[in-house]
């Protein structure tokens, strides 16, 4: 078969290992053995198909390293070794190879660093080398000679020092990925000459200063992620030039002052994440001009003022959140016309006053967040429209009246959280009958009622807290059919009766307290094997 140029075998059930004879070949100019089960090293003797072209080894079990002999596969356009489990450092030969215009070496477990004989590719269109071990010295200053790169996919290695200066010269770059590294210093200048950019990555690294103006020059970027470094300064206002753009994440640096007025051209923005910052000033940004918003993640920075009444124009929104800042004020009614928002979290501001009583609008909300305020006064009643919620959490306010009465009545419920508050009356029968809770927190409140009547079985309770309270009579049974339920606290109430044994046999159980109460008899034998339990039983 010296004559063979085609050798085709992908996508089958192949295994062993690839024959030594392969290299008997010598006329080949196709060779694909992907998507197999193929194991131990590439041999040697690849290096004779010296006439190759596309060599396509991916998606198998090779080990080993990268034989030296692929120097010889001058003509070699392409090759997929990626998806493997190949080891050792990438050949500095492979710069020999000057007509490849793909090198795909993705997953695997290649250590040691890039080699400047990179620089050599000049063909180069795609480089895939994430996901391996690859470290040493920093990207080497001769990428900037790959001028027809395209792609340029670096991410989950270990690569150390600055992104080079001469990375301005990739002038024909659409994707850069170095995510995930452990890259330091300041992204150069020369990034604003990648006029046809479209996805710059670069979080979880430890990159450091101002972000450059010249980013401005990025007006085909439809993609930003900064996240996750320590990148600290002003935002530049010349990302206001980046219309194109769909998301925007800067997400955990430590950037100051407030958010540019330029950011409001981003008329394209559909996810914007400026989250766990030092971002302070008002939120000036929320103009109907950005009607594509989907996303809004600004918890945890120092925002002041009110919440813009202008935000209800952002009727595409889908998850808006605020928390840990330090807005005043009331919730505006205007955000009620966010019929389509599905998270709200407005929690631990300083917003005071009522809750607009139209949030019952927001009907497709699973979860809404507004606890750690000055809220006074009753919940709406209209609160009860809001039947796919999924969390809601009203703890650590000043709330009065009753629970509202239809918090449960599709079933949807997971987490509900009221604590240190002063509700009053009874347990809603909705939250009675809710078998998806999995986390409840109802304690410092004035809540009475029958506690065998007020609660059923909850198959997926894993903590639920009712301490400081006015529940009175027996604890039922069915506390131990909660079979995932692991922390019990109903101190301080007015308990009665002993502790049933089906509690005591709950070895779910970890943490169980039932003290300050008037519980009376012997502690049951499952109760005592129980890692926590303090309970006072009256004499």
């Amino acid at each position: 078969m010296s004559s063979l140029k085609t050798l085709n075998l992908s996508i089958n059930n192949l295994f062993g290992s690839i024959p030594p004879s392969v290299g008997n070949l010598i006329n080949l100019d196709t060779i694909d053995v992907s998507q197999n089960n193929l194991s131990e090293s590439i041999p040697f003797t690849i290096g004779n198909l010296t006439k190759l072209r596309e060599l396509n080894f991916y998606s198998n079990a090779l080990t080993g390293h990268i034989p030296p002999s692929i120097e010889n596969l001058i003509n070699l356009d392409t090759i997929y070794l990626n998806d493997n489990e190949l080891s050792g450092p990438i050949p500095f030969t492979i710069g020999n190879m000057t007509k490849l215009r793909t090198l795909s070496l993705f997953s695997n477990s290649l250590t040691g660093q890039i080699s400047p004989s990179i620089g050599n590719l000049i063909n180069l269109d795609i480089i895939y080398l994430s996901r391996n071990h690859l470290s040493g010295r920093p990207i080497p200053s001769t990428i900037g000679n790959l001028t027809k790169l395209s792609e340029l996919t670096l991410f989950l290695n270990a690569l150390t020092g600055q992104i080079p200066p001469s990375i301005g010269n990739l002038i024909n770059l659409d994707t850069i990925y170095l995510s995930r590294n452990h890259l330091s210093g300041q992204i150069p200048s020369t990034i604003g000459n990648l006029t046809k950019l479209s996805k710059l990555t670069l979080y979880l690294n430890a990159l450091t200063r101002q972000i450059p103006p010249s980013i401005g020059n990025l007006i085909n970027l439809d993609t930003i992620h900064l996240a996750q470094n320590n990148l600290s300064g002003l935002i530049p206002f010349t990302i206001g030039n980046m219309t194109k753009l769909g998301a925007l994440s800067f997400y955990s640096n430590a950037f100051t002052g407030q958010i540019p007025p330029s950011i409001c051209n981003l008329i394209n923005l559909d996810i914007i994440d400026l989250a766990k910052n030092n971002i302070s000033g008002p939120i000036v940004f929320a103009k109907g001009n950005l009607t594509k918003l989907s996303t809004i993640y600004f918890f945890s920075n120092a925002f002041t003022g009110q919440i813009p009444p202008s935000i209800g124009n952002l009727i595409n929104l889908d998850t808006f959140v605020l928390s840990r800042n330090n807005l005043s004020g009331q919730i505006p009614s205007s955000i009620c016309n966010l019929i389509n928002l599905d998270t709200l979290d407005l929690a631990e501001n300083n917003l005071s006053g009522p809750i607009p009583s139209i949030i019952g609008n927001m009907t497709k909300l699973s979860t809404l967040s507004l606890f750690s305020y000055s809220f006074t006064d009753n919940i709406p009643t209209e609160i009860n429209r809001l039947t796919d919620l999924k969390e809601l959490h009203l703890y650590n306010n000043n709330f009065v009246g009753h629970l509202p009465h239809n918090i449960c009545v599709s079933g949807k419920l997971e987490k509900f959280t009221a604590a240190l508050n002063q509700f009053t009356g009874l347990v809603p029968e909705s939250l009675k009958n809710c078998s998806s809770l999995e986390r409840v927190r109802l304690e410092q409140n004035q809540l009475t009622g029958n506690i065998t009547d007020s609660f059923g079985v909850y198959p997926n309770l894993d903590y639920m807290d009712l301490s400081d309270n006015n529940f009175y009579d027996h604890l039922s049974p069915n506390w131990g059919k909660c079979k995932n339920l692991t922390s019990v606290k109903i101190s301080s109430n007015n308990l009665t009766g002993s502790i049933p044994p089906e509690l005591g046999r709950a070895t779910n159980i970890h943490e169980l307290n039932l003290s300050s109460n008037r519980l009376t008899g012997k502690n049951s034998k499952g109760a005592r094997k129980l890692i926590f339990v303090d309970q006072t039983l009256a004499k």
